[in-house]
């Protein structure tokens, strides 16, 4: 079918970007005072610092002392006051070591467009900032060290004429001798020879990101750092340029920005369908549901999105259900045959659900409220890449689901008698009106 011909194509995409992803991209989540609350394997592995050291510290605990105070004033004031902050820190590992990353800051805002949290996704740059370093002390050194660095460096001439090229695969000589423009996408070419052209006449270092061609023939989103080298009489001769893919964590970033631009006005019931349908769609599923715990043994379906719309709401029992494992309050992940290991499910069966994704809902009292799932008909290859997309969000769905149970609680307070449960004379009022 053509239907599963796009999206076998959409998941191999995805599991590139699953692989890039969780080898490059550190992220983190930080309540609004700035305390840990979610990182993923990638910043346990930079930091050496383990979860259970993380959660719940701040980032001083990998303060390097290398800012100054109004660095990271500007940082807070930055996101504090709803912007995305961008910039580039030191950092300290446990062991004593120090790493440099490439930061982005997202900061989440409630109704009253105050901070609720903060997303971090960075990029490690520890490999570019030391060859930048060894360019500068003596441009003898340069050849060694980017035969031993994570990034494709460039070098080309004032024409724009490529003369070197080295990466961990070694020189590649396949597109020596031609334009640096050739691997430029078109709609960012007259942009980029505004750059180059700044570049030699002001002898200025220049950051900046462009898409570039791969060698596969897809456009990637390169961070390029691009220093001048000037002759004897301080006229740049040619430029090195420092590349480093980060179409990962682009990916990335456009999800949390199609998701939150969809949802940004909603509230109420309509947030719920507005957001399932955001959610499914940006991460490419087929499903994707909000439940609300219903007793102990049950939950309703708040809004679901099941292959294109939206569907009505429902409720079902949780018994062998993933869903009873996922309102102990454990995230919850079943890439393939989950058909397999919850046999007597008939909406597994009815919609051929292959593999499922669920996080728990909780509420400002710790309570688990409910479920947030997506689901697919293909095995989850690329669950790695989702699951903080997924976790990100919770918390919004659980701010929506728990003001829903509060207004239904106030609702019936409202018209029924305290004591016995039974409609009081207001709501037979009403209904006789």
């Amino acid at each position: 079918m053509e239907w599963e011909t796009v999206y076998k194509e959409k998941l191999a995409h995805l599991q590139s970007l699953n692989d890039a992803f969780n080898q490059s991209t550190i992220v983190a989540i930080t309540d609004a005072s700035g305390v840990i609350t979610y990182v993923n394997d990638k910043f346990c592995e930079i930091s050496g610092y383990s979860r259970e050291e993380l959660i719940g510290q701040t980032h001083r605990l990998i303060n390097s002392g290398y800012h100054p105070p109004s660095f990271f004033r500007n940082m807070w004031n930055t996101i504090k006051g709803g912007k995305v902050w961008n910039g580039e820190c030191k950092n300290r590992a446990k062991n004593g070591s120090f790493y440099w990353v490439k930061t982005v800051i997202v900061p989440f805002l409630d109704e009253q467009a105050r901070s609720q949290q903060f997303v971090s996704i960075r990029t490690d740059i520890t490999d570019r900032v030391k060859v930048e370093a060894a360019l500068r002390e003596s441009q003898a050194l340069y050849q060694l060290m980017a035969e031993n660095t994570s990034d494709l460096i460039v070098s080309f001439d004032r024409m724009g004429i490529l003369r070197s090229i080295f990466s961990t695969r070694g020189q590649s000589m396949s597109l020596m001798e031609k334009s640096i423009l050739e691997w430029v996408h078109a709609d960012d070419r007259s942009r980029i020879k505004d750059i180059l052209n700044s570049i030699l006449e002001n002898n200025q270092v220049e950051q900046f990101e462009v898409r570039l061609l791969r060698r596969n023939g897809a456009w990637g989103t390169f961070l390029t750092r691009c220093l001048p080298v000037p002759d004897s009489q301080g006229r740049v001769e040619r430029v090195v340029a420092i590349l480093q893919d980060i179409s990962h964590s682009r990916w990335v970033e456009q999800i949390l920005f199609d998701i939150t631009h969809g949802i940004m006005s909603e509230t109420g019931e309509s947030f719920f369908s507005s957001f399932v349908e955001h959610l499914a769609k940006a991460l490419g599923m087929e499903i994707a549901l909000i439940a609300a715990k219903k007793g102990n043994d049950a939950l309703e379906v708040v809004s679901h999105f099941i292959q294109g719309s939206p569907e009505k709401s429902f409720s079902y029992p949780i018994k062998d259900t993933p869903c009873e494992q996922v309102l102990l309050g454990k995230k919850l992940v079943h890439a393939t045959k989950v058909q397999a290991n919850y046999p007597s499910n008939p909406l597994f069966r009815k919609l051929a659900v292959e593999s499922y994704m669920g996080t728990p809902l909780i509420d400002s009292r710790g309570n688990v409220i409910g479920v947030l799932a997506i689901m697919s008909q293909m095995p989850l290859t690329h669950y790695h890449l989702l699951e903080p997309v997924l976790i990100i969000f919770s918390s919004r769905a659980s701010a929506e689901l728990e003001r829903r149970e509060r207004e239904r609680e106030a609702w019936y307070m409202a018209y029924h008698d305290a004591l016995t449960g039974l409609p009081n004379r207001r709501k037979f009022q009403e209904q006789l009106e």
